[in-house]
């Protein structure tokens, strides 16, 4: 998910205002930035929907902010380091618990457009880890509305949080 919102072109990119459904391939992602309006993603019959309850990532990109490091040591460090203060992470689909598990990406090797989210040089090269609790809802969804609940809860880069995110698909 990560080294596919990395690599979107700004205009097309969910943190920058782009479509928040993300298609992994056959799989929907209903992804983007904390705040802003709810998630409403339209998906065909039959395709699958993945949920991203809380991520971070980490990157060479980011030196010198909370979420860079130099080498795949630092950036699996900062990954997890970043959502460490995370203790509720809660996943439900039409009112029904989901389980959640924490995952963690392997070493991703980004090839970044021209126009891209951190304004750096188009080409390979940059680096990224990303930490997260992520649920997977298994079989495609029954025709009709559904709602997907997150419940966020605890510190993120020392600021308290609690909030709750709702999809509609």
């Amino acid at each position: 998910l990560w080294k596919q919102v990395l690599e979107t072109p700004t205009l097309e990119n969910p943190f920058n205002g782009g479509d928040p459904c993300v298609d992994l391939g056959g799989v929907v992602e209903p992804f983007g930035p904390f705040s802003g309006p709810p998630i409403e993603c339209t998906v065909t019959q039959g395709t699958k929907v993945f949920v991203t309850a809380f991520t971070s990532e980490c990157s060479t990109l980011e030196i010198g902010t909370p979420f860079g490091g130099s080498n795949p040591r630092e950036l699996r460090a900062c990954a997890r380091a970043v959502d460490a203060g995370i203790t509720r992470t809660d996943v439900a689909l039409d009112g029904r618990a989901v389980p959640v598990n924490e995952v963690e990406s392997g070493l991703l090797r980004l090839n970044l457009p021209g126009d891209n989210i951190f304004g750096a040089p188009a080409g390979p090269g940059p680096l990224s880890v990303a930490h997260g609790w992520v649920a997977h809802l298994g079989q495609p969804l029954r025709p009709g509305e559904h709602k997907i609940t997150i419940a966020i809860a605890g510190t993120y880069l020392g600021e308290p949080v609690d909030f709750t995110i709702t999809t509609t698909s």
